[in-house]
């Protein structure tokens, strides 16, 4: 395993004393939490940086939301001393860029010698083309809600004119809408408009994982043809991709190769919460080199090498004849500014290569594969050089060969198939045909051409879905009819009910609605319990209401504390949502956490939504034989856009009893897990239509 020469750079870190630990806050979502913030303070530790840490975290939200909840932290970042900010931004350069600035412009006056990072994660799975997903433009959802806060930006902070005030600055700044140039002008615009004492630097998770890609494609990782395969869901990442994560982080804080650092607590094993796989010593090495290619040569992170220049690109993507062709190629270490050449072998007719390693123009040949020797040269005379092959592939549409018939489903049953294609370009985008209505109740279409959900409306069902594939100049498409049937529900599937008229959530259970008939009895945590408890939900048009009814006779009322750190310590009652019952592997977004107790009357939102606690509450009050609970949850504090009925939703109930006043002995659930942190565990409840009298 080669030992990488390091770059010393008289910085502050190095200015650190070994064994003084440097204190990192991290701000961000479950992606920040992708770096295990345990595992990353030992590992550093182990290699001789000693390390503090404290976040703000709250699933799925933006820097705009941290800088909404500035009460919350202001005092920590005002008082104690710090070395490392990290701030996670989402792919929304419009909202979330004057949020980074705004964090700038406080840490510029409160902690002036911290150094921040913006941590560039990866994106969500798309198309199913890894590098399709990250690099190429791509357009912000405009009904995502983040774009609210758009009406609330001044046109001074968006795209373009961040990137003039950086071209004013003398900072080269691309205007694209890529995630991974959304990510660089956002360092780029920092830099230009707060000048901090330290400058600030990029974490780039993301540009590791793309010359992954690449190197995967060319067989050079053991076990894996694409960075998707270390994904456990849509975007959350198993050990090994928590590893890159590490990896990144470390090589760019510290300055230093990640080569040779311990795979440590990110191993497989059942101390890893979550999938995972083992990492051998040869996929470590791998993991590391390409940290250290990518945080040593890329000019916003800081970091640099004494490594002789070398070609990074590992494979090209394939090119389609007679439509246009862009691919960049990228180098690693080298001094000051390269330049390209193609040392070896003739491009395919109509393509061109320029200096900065861009690949463009229509390939007007025939189909076929062509080896090239590429070169690269520093500004020190040193050059790289590297041979790989680019193929021509011929213009094709794409065909479905999924069979229409789709295999029988349970209402309410959770399932997951892929649709598959012969022929197209590239990687496939799969939508239904109809915009609205176009798919069966309950069910979702992934772009990938997943196929998921849960059915909520019994019988046979039709319906049209198109695919097109990836063409760079004019795309190609297909048709396809298919047919599902959904026979009656199984197990762990409950029926709301619409009723027409809100509830007040006070707790008694005196509307005429309720039927408490669903058993709440599967123990998951205790070996016994002497509570017995039932639930019923409705619905309105924009509410979902959740009664619960507890039988304990030994109650122990006056814990559960909501100024508590951690809940519950004593009898309560907790809901567990998954607005979009997509049953990802950890805690995202749409999933919600609500805690009640009959001792206050408390409430208290566990997993933070955008909205906070608006829109969300509960009650419970004390009975002869036990206490009685209701939830008020409201579609629009969900961010549930959804008002067709039937509709689907994830969801499950815990109750935590307490028998001797020394916190909780035991806890059942609906559906669930012990804590219910196991999302894709909980039950499935059908918001029914609204039937006519």
């Amino acid at each position: 395993m080669r030992v990488a020469l390091v770059l010393a750079i008289f910085t502050w870190i190095s200015a650190q004393a070994q064994d003084k630990p440097i204190r990192a806050h991290y701000f961000g979502n479950s992606l920040t939490d992708q770096l295990k913030y345990d595992y990353f303070k030992k590992l550093c530790t182990e290699a001789g940086h000693p390390l503090e840490w404290k976040r703000e975290m709250a699933p799925g939200v933006p820097v705009v939301w941290h800088w909404s909840q500035k009460a919350k932290w202001e005092r920590k970042l005002t008082d104690e001393k710090w070395d490392v900010v990290t701030l996670q931004p989402f792919g929304y350069f419009e909202v979330e860029y004057p949020a980074c600035e705004s964090f700038a412009k406080f840490l510029q006056e409160k902690q002036p010698d911290v150094q921040l990072f913006i941590y560039a994660q990866w994106q969500a799975r798309r198309t199913g083309n890894w590098l399709a997903d990250f690099s190429v433009q791509s357009e912000v959802d405009p009904q995502d809600w983040r774009r609210g806060y758009k009406e609330k930006t001044d046109p001074q902070f968006w795209l373009e004119n961040v990137a003039a005030t950086a071209e004013k600055a003398g900072i080269p700044a691309k205007v694209e809408r890529s995630l991974k140039n959304q990510y660089e002008l956002t360092v780029q615009g920092l830099n230009a408009r707060v000048p901090m004492k330290n400058p600030v630097r990029l974490i780039p998770v993301g540009h590791v994982m793309e010359l992954l890609y690449s190197k995967m494609r060319a067989g050079l990782v053991p076990g894996y043809s694409s960075p998707y395969e270390t994904y456990v869901d849509g975007i959350h990442l198993d050990n090994v991709g928590c590893y890159i994560v590490a990896c990144t982080f470390y090589a760019t804080i510290f300055k230093t190769s990640p080569v040779g650092l311990p795979v440590g607590e990110y191993q497989a094993g059942p101390h890893f919460h979550g999938p995972s796989t083992l990492i051998s010593a040869e996929l470590a090495e791998v993991i590391q080199e390409t940290v250290w290619e990518v945080v040593a040569t890329h000019p916003l992170t800081g970091v640099g090498s004494n490594e002789t220049v070398k070609v990074a690109t590992a494979s090209m993507e394939p090119a389609i004849g007679g439509e246009p062709y862009q691919f960049q190629l990228y180098r690693a270490f080298g001094q000051g500014p390269c330049t390209w050449s193609v040392a070896d072998g003739k491009l395919p007719e109509g393509l061109t290569l320029d200096e900065h390693g861009l690949i463009s123009g229509t390939i007007t040949g025939e189909p076929g594969s062509t080896k090239l020797s590429f070169a690269v040269k520093d500004a020190g005379g040193a050059i790289g050089k590297r041979e790989l092959s680019l193929t021509v592939e011929p213009d094709s549409a794409p065909v479905i060969t999924t069979a229409a018939e789709l295999p029988t489903r349970k209402l309410g049953e959770y399932f997951s198939l892929k649709l598959e294609t012969q022929g197209g370009n590239g990687a496939m985008q799969w939508e239904p045909v109809k915009r609205e209505g176009g798919l069966p109740p309950g069910f979702m279409l992934h772009p990938d051409g997943t196929l998921s959900g849960s059915p909520g409306q019994e019988g046979l069902h039709e319906f049209e879905l198109k695919v097109t594939d990836a063409d760079s100049g004019r795309a190609e498409s297909a048709v396809g009819k298919f047919r599902i049937q959904v026979t009656p529900p199984g197990a762990g599937v409950f029926r709301a009910r619409y009723v027409s008229d809100k509830i007040n959530a006070d707790g008694v259970l005196d509307e005429p609605c309720w039927n408490l008939t669903e058993p709440i009895q599967k123990l998951v945590v205790g070996d016994k319990t002497n509570i017995k408890a039932n639930f019923d939900i409705v619905h309105t048009d924009g509410d979902i209401y959740v009664a619960v009814k507890v039988t304990d006779p030994d109650r122990h009322l006056k814990l559960g504390d909501p100024a508590e750190e951690n809940l519950p310590y004593g009898d309560s009652v907790e809901l567990f949502v998954d607005v979009l019952n997509n049953r990802e592997a950890v805690y995202n977004y749409d999933d919600r956490r609500i805690g009640i107790a009959p001792a206050k009357g408390w409430y208290r939102m566990i997993c933070v939504s955008p909205t906070g606690p608006f829109g969300h509450t509960g009650k419970c009050v004390e009975t002869e034989d036990g206490y009685t609970a209701e939830f008020w949850l409201n579609f629009w504090a969900l961010d549930y856009r959804n008002r067709n009925f039937p509709a689907v939703i994830g969801l499950d109930i815990a109750i935590n009893d307490d028998d001797d006043g020394n916190g909780r002995d035991s806890q059942v659930v609906w559906q669930g897990t012990a804590k219910n942190d196991k999302v894709p565990q909980f039950g499935t409840v059908i918001l029914e239509a609204k039937t006519e009298n």
